[in-house]
C-alpha cells in the first residue's frame, strides 16, 4: 500500500501555459548550446588545437 496521495498544491499551471514554458526552456536551452558551440569554433580558429589539449588535460588533472 503506497502512502504517497496526491495534494493539491494550486500550484498548477493552465495546460496551455505550461506547454509555453516547456518551449521557453527548450529555445532557452537550445540558445545556450549554439551559443557555446560558436564559442567553441572560434576558439578553435583563433588558437588551434593546442587551447583544447590544454584545456583536456588540465581538466583531467583535476579531477586526480
Amino acid at each position: 500500500m503506497s502512502m504517497s496521495r496526491g495534494i493539491d498544491t494550486g500550484t498548477e499551471l493552465p495546460a496551455g501555459r505550461e506547454e509555453g514554458l516547456k518551449r521557453a526552456l527548450l529555445a532557452a536551452v537550445a540558445v545556450g548550446v549554439v551559443l557555446l558551440l560558436g564559442a567553441a569554433i572560434f576558439l578553435w580558429q583563433q588558437h588551434g588545437t593546442a587551447l583544447f589539449f590544454d584545456t583536456l588535460a588540465a581538466g583531467i588533472a583535476a579531477c586526480f
